[in-house]
């Protein structure tokens, strides 16, 4: 068979199965609008559980999403105190881990500064930390790329001198 009749064809099927994917999502969610606006002002974040419970087979897709985030966010706490844990850590040695209770004192931390903000204010109190947090380091970024930038014609200036000298 010719090669393009053979792309056509897996074409065509790839573009059926994802019709048949799609269309009933599509038409339950323009049977049976959701107030998705109306949900957001009301409580924003049981939207996002409401969008996917109004899916086909939402409810396994909501504990599916539920299983994702939880492992996402787990994995992230972990990695998080773990660079905290080796970056507080006196003495490290090449390929050594932080210990054990330091790893879980930084997750506590962790888990105790988002508790905090979630309590104290939500959304504008988070948005306010890391403005306030991120300044001194974006300031801190202006510093090291000036020093990168003084590095690099440095740097620039000692290749071409050696090129000269490699040339004579």
């Amino acid at each position: 068979m010719n090669e393009a009749v053979i792309s056509d064809l897996s074409d065509a099927g790839f573009r059926e199965a994802g019709q048949v994917l799609c269309m009933p999502v599509l038409r339950r969610l323009l049977s049976r609008p959701l107030p998705v606006v109306d949900m957001v002002h009301e409580d924003a974040p049981a939207t996002i559980a409401a969008i996917i419970a109004h899916l086909p087979l939402g409810k396994v897709a909501l504990a599916i999403f539920v299983a994702v985030t939880t492992v996402f966010v787990a994995t992230t706490y972990d990695s998080a105190s773990y660079t905290l844990a080796s970056a507080a850590t006196q003495v490290l040695h090449a390929g050594g881990d932080p210990a054990r209770w330091h790893r879980l004192f930084w997750a506590g931390v962790l888990g105790l500064l988002t508790v905090g903000l979630m309590f104290i204010g939500g959304l504008k109190v988070v948005q306010s930390a890391v403005l306030l947090a991120g300044l001194p380091i974006a300031i801190a970024g202006i510093f090291m790329v000036r020093s990168l930038l003084g590095w690099l014609k440095e740097d620039t200036a000692h290749a071409v001198v050696s090129t000269k000298a490699e040339e004579t």
